[in-house]
């Protein structure tokens, strides 16, 4: 890439739409990065989120229980869900995570008992499409819409095949239509401050059903004071002796706190599952069914779409010179800076865009963000949100630091393209000898918005040794160091 500053400044343009190259930066990502942490010690404190470049859902296996901000981690063996996530930092824990998991053999409904183990073997994890194989043999692949999500679950022969849908930790309901082959609920958003706030949603599956029920968990007031699976383990071990569920077989419906609905399809069953969600009403999680998913006979073809979403986000930037793990490295940060903030806003029947607000309970006209960390995000995420939307926070500069690419090309949502080379850069020559803006002798160790919006190249020569006859002008130094 070209500047140290400028590699995150640039990851803003990600958020734009269209690439016209035909690699597939899918492939260079592994959204397992960053999930090898705990409570105790971090090593990114990430999940494997799959979606849509910033998708109003995202979805993800989950290894803890309910409520364990530490979602997914990769030192654990065993899946409990996939889960509808919204997660921004593991401190703020989810919301709305309505949670689906197929069993084979025996039924166990509750996430805190429930699980199968798996390999990272048997595992690829991508930004438009998840997929493990349980050793129990069963295989299940996702890959959301903005609003949705279509997984598919593969059934060995020879055992029950369940399918469990569970509300989570806070008040919901569900309705199953066995006949119609579909099942919508709603739940409690579950924030502290905006309890009452709803999330609506639409199910459908593609198989008969053999059984089906409804399920209670009995345990959940004695257990919400615990925080963490780890507060939890402490005080009844991994998997606690609970009370079991209360099962209610042939039910087709449930309104409880933390309680469920199963499904029970024929051994050997393939399954599409199809859901989507809404935060404004039960109509409005049909709207975003029928227009994100309904069409789509085939997992293929949301898959097909989910690829051409995140290759035409990751293709803004394309970099070139540098090894396999600095590529690998850059655009596994180029995804998550494409995960928040995330489209709070749904399309009508007409196609406006509305979207709710959980500080007032109201619907308003127009597009909605919501969800992002702001630890340290004002110096390094949010500034170069510059390079796409009007704005500044402060100052229209950008401070060059030490190449990491030899030839970076943005292309800009004005149309124009910057691009960036170093030549001579390797790892010894870290140090920017000379610089030129479009052919003209650049002094300054910073750039401005507009330059960088007007297109053009930023050509350097590095070498080993800094050059300290460069840039030593008063105003070749950035606004943060003058």
């Amino acid at each position: 890439m070209g500047l140290k500053h400028l590699i995150y400044a640039t990851v803003a343009v990600a958020l734009l739409a269209s690439c016209a190259g035909s690699t597939d930066y899918t492939s260079l990502v592994d959204t397992r990065i960053g999930t090898e942490s705990c409570f105790v010690l971090s090593y990114g404190n990430t999940y494997p989120a799959t979606g849509r470049p910033f998708g109003m859902n995202l979805w993800s296996p989950q290894t803890g229980a309910h409520g364990d901000g530490w979602k997914y981690t990769y030192q654990s063996d065993e899946i409990r869900a996939f889960s509808q996530a919204h997660q921004c930092s593991p401190w703020t824990r989810d919301y709305a995570a309505l949670a689906l998991f197929p069993e084979t053999g025996e039924l166990e409904v509750l996430s805190a008992q429930r699980g199968a183990k798996f390999s990272h073997e048997d595992e690829t994890a991508q930004p438009q499409y998840y997929s493990v194989k349980f050793r129990n043999g069963i295989r299940t692949e996702m890959s959301p819409t903005e609003r949705g999500n279509h997984l598919r679950f593969t059934y060995p022969d020879g055992n029950p095949a369940y399918l469990i849908i569970d509300g989570g930790h806070c008040e919901s309901e569900m309705y199953i239509d066995p006949e119609g082959l579909k099942v919508k609920g709603c739940m409690d958003i579950g924030w502290h401050r905006h309890k009452g706030s709803m999330c609506w949603f639409v199910l459908t599956f593609d198989k008969p059903v053999k059984s089906f029920g409804a399920w209670h968990d009995p345990n959940i007031p004695a257990l919400v004071r615990y925080k963490t699976p780890d507060m939890l383990a402490a005080a009844l071990g991994d998997k606690p002796d609970l009370a079991s569920a209360e099962m209610m077989p042939g039910a087709d419906a449930v309104k409880e706190f933390n309680s469920g609905i199963y499904i029970e399809f024929e051994p050997g069953t393939t399954v599409q599952v199809k859901v989507a969600s809404s935060f404004i009403s039960a109509e409005q999680a049909e709207q975003n069914y029928q227009s994100e998913l309904a069409s789509h006979s085939s997992f293929e073809q949301t898959l097909e779409e989910g690829t051409k979403a995140w290759n035409d986000a990751l293709g803004r930037i394309e970099v070139e010179g540098g090894t396999d793990e600095q590529l690998r490295t850059f655009y596994a940060c180029l995804y998550h800076a494409n995960l928040f903030p995330r489209m709070f806003h749904e399309y009508d029947a007409e196609g406006e865009p509305h979207h709710f607000d959980p500080n007032t309970r109201e619907v308003y006209p127009g597009y909605g963000f919501n969800d992002i960390g702001y630890w340290d995000a004002f110096r390094s995420q949010f500034p170069l949100y510059n390079l796409i939307y009007p704005v500044t926070p402060g100052s229209s500069q950008y401070a060059i630091g030490s190449p990491l690419f030899r030839k970076a090309t943005i292309s800009l949502e004005n149309g124009n393209t910057f691009t960036i080379v170093a030549e001579n850069n390797s790892e010894a020559n870290v140090y920017i000898q000379s610089a030129t803006l479009n052919g003209e002798p650049f002094e300054r160790s910073w750039i401005d918005h507009s330059e960088l919006m007007a297109g053009g190249e930023l050509h350097f020569v590095m070498g080993p040794e800094p050059n300290k006859e460069r840039c030593t002008a008063k105003d070749a130094a950035p606004f943060s160091l003058s």
